[in-house]
């Protein structure tokens, strides 16, 4: 587990969401920037947990290597939130539904 993994884990949902950074930043009230410090840094885990709760994933999914995950085989559990085969997370709710 190192800061970039998890930043790109985060970036990756934005992109399956259709949401920039900024706006994640926005709708989990953390400062503009914040999250692009990631890259090297350690987040603060109340802050990540803000995130895992608006993606509706786990912590330990964020902190995960997804990359690893899939190359092993293993299902990857990234996914669109707002796919109409999916639950509703909070992104859905908060009308961040990708148009």
């Amino acid at each position: 587990m190192n800061p970039e993994n998890i930043y790109e884990n985060i970036r990756r949902l934005c992109e399956i969401n259709g949401i920039s950074i900024k706006r994640l930043e926005e709708e989990v009230g953390i400062g503009n920037g914040v999250i692009g410090k990631w890259r090297s840094n350690f987040p603060r885990i109340d802050n990540l947990k803000k995130v895992a709760d608006l993606f509706g994933v786990t912590v330990d999914e964020l902190l995960y290597d997804f990359t690893v995950k899939k190359e092993r085989g293993t299902k990857c559990r990234l996914r669109k939130i707002s796919h109409s085969c999916c639950p509703k997370g909070k992104l859905a709710d908060a009308g961040l539904r990708k148009k």
